[in-house]
């Protein structure tokens, strides 16, 4: 009897499972004939007492059979997920190797390209596709440091006033150049009931809907359909949606003065309305429900179960054809969360598709001023005089000076330069009146530029608590421009460098 138990704990897998549960059913047989029909049983008192050890015996050796054989089928699982993992991230890794060294490939090719052209359109034709290949190389960056921050657990929302006007119409001006690349027809439906100016992240807010009209130009064929439309519901007092699929996902929603090409920004934005509509009150909560839509070449059923998931993407072949990193509906439904909602999705393959998402957000207490005063003004260099101004720049890499210095000389100031902090604070403290502005690097040598900030900003000499300065600086998490403002710095421009960016800022704080 002993041998049989052993060979029941040696068995494995299934095979165990079964035999312990063989095992408990006659056991379980046994009591009960001990207990029913003891003259069943023999009648010796010897004999009982052996029956009675062998049967407590077996039900536990039973018993951890059963737990040993359910903890080897779960750990047989758990390693099978966990290679899956490891594989899906080795796929994603090696895709992700790929996305960046295609570009890079390309940056490098065409300025070896630019320094042989002996003829001006050559050069410039180069330096244009530089410029196209840095901005992907930019934008699969921005996709792997936003998924870790969600996988670390970070990603954190920055909600404030803001126009929603004005978002739309950047969205639609970010996505129009590759609309109008493939000639697709654009309609643009925004409820004229919504009002201008919302509170939430608007900046997460736009890259959602930027991500989701990307795709669904990149997966639509030339002289296809795009179609975004946002609707709305009114709630009091605030709750979040998560309904707003569409049933019908290969029909491109029809706009009151819909956009053709996408070459004329949001003008048809306003157009669609709702007749006889309850107006929204001024302290009700607003639930938006965005939809874009196209009519290309859709989703598989089985392909739709992989679609939101990190390192992972629908289709393999689809990533083969047409590029990019796969993280963007994933990064875009962990931000639609984060918010209160869910992206859902209905698509028919050859058809087109259909991704929505509803969240509900309060209406602006004021005017929706930017989180800087002087965001989104753009100026150009050459309208920009500054010849009676002199900016210090403090930069440690000689590269980004070159840049700074070259993006700058058209407008004519005279640039001083300081390579870390303590050279910034010596500089003001020695001549607190000869600057009109400070461009201030945050990772130096010697002197970062929050304590120089700091420093600069408890001398007593003439206007150096008001002196302008503004962090330029590749520290662009909100952390790191929540630090900037809390150390007295007045505004904050992203590495690599907008130039229409850095000159509206500076413009504006000089004005």
């Amino acid at each position: 009897m002993l041998s049989f138990v052993v060979i029941v704990l040696l068995l494995t897998g299934w095979a165990r499972l079964l035999m312990s549960v063989v095992t408990l059913l006659v056991v379980a047989l046994l009591f009960w004939i001990d207990i029913v029909h003891p003259e069943l049983v023999f009648p010796l008192t010897y004999t009982q007492r052996f029956i009675d050890t062998l049967f407590t015996f077996l039900i536990t050796a039973a018993f951890i059979a059963i737990v040993v054989a359910i903890q080897n089928r779960m750990s047989l699982l758990e390693r099978a997920r966990t290679e899956a993992a490891a594989r899906a991230k080795g796929d994603f890794l090696a895709q992700m190797s790929h996305e960046m060294r295609t570009p890079m490939n390309a940056i490098l090719g065409m300025s070896n390209i630019a320094r042989q052209a002996t003829d001006e359109t050559t050069r410039n034709t180069s330096i244009a596709k530089i410029e196209s290949a840095s901005k992907h190389l930019l934008g699969v960056i921005n996709d792997i440091l936003d998924m870790s921050k969600i996988e670390a657990g970070k990603l954190e929302l920055a909600p404030a006033d803001f126009d929603f006007e004005a978002m739309i119409d950047t969205v639609v001006n970010i996505s129009g150049s590759s609309i109008a690349s493939k000639s697709q027809h654009f309609d643009c439906s925004i409820d004229e009931r919504i009002p201008r100016y919302l509170h939430c992240d608007s900046q997460r807010l736009a890259q959602v809907i930027t991500n989701l009209m990307s795709n669904a130009s990149k997966f639509t064929a030339e002289g296809g359909s795009v179609g975004l439309t946002v609707a709305y519901e009114t709630t009091s007092g605030g709750g979040g949606a998560d309904d707003g699929g569409v049933e019908d996902p290969a029909k491109v929603p029809e706009a009151g003065g819909g956009v053709a090409g996408a070459d004329d920004g949001a003008a048809g934005a306003n157009g669609g309305g709702v007749a006889g509509a309850t107006a929204v009150g001024e302290n009700d909560d607003v639930t938006l429900c965005v939809s874009v839509t196209d009519n290309g070449i859709g989703i598989s059923s089985e392909a739709l179960s992989r679609l939101f998931k990190p390192f992972e993407q629908a289709d393999n072949s689809t990533t083969r054809v047409y590029g990019g990193t796969g993280l963007g509906l994933v990064i875009s439904q962990r931000i639609i969360e984060a918010m209160g909602g869910h992206i859902t999705v209905t698509s028919t393959p050859g058809a087109g598709s259909c991704f929505s998402f509803t969240i509900t957000v309060p209406q602006a207490k004021g005017t929706g001023e930017q989180q800087w005063e002087c965001d989104g003004l753009e100026v150009s260099a050459d309208d920009l005089d500054l010849s009676d101004h002199t900016i210090l720049l403090v930069e440690d890499v000689e590269v980004n000076r070159e840049i700074a210095i070259a993006l700058l000389e058209p407008t004519g100031v005279s640039i001083d330069t300081a390579l870390n902090g303590r050279e910034a604070v010596e500089a003001v403290r020695a001549d607190p009146t000869r600057y009109s502005l400070i461009l201030m690097d945050i990772q130096m040598p010697v002197m970062d530029g929050y304590e120089a900030a700091q420093q600069i900003r408890a001398l007593e000499a003439g206007g150096a608590r008001s002196l302008p300065i503004i962090a330029m600086t590749a520290n662009v998490f909100k952390e790191d421009v929540d630090k900037c403002r809390a150390v007295g710095m007045d505004d904050h421009v992203g590495k690599p460098i907008d130039v229409t960016e850095l000159l509206g800022k500076i413009a504006c704080r000089l004005r």
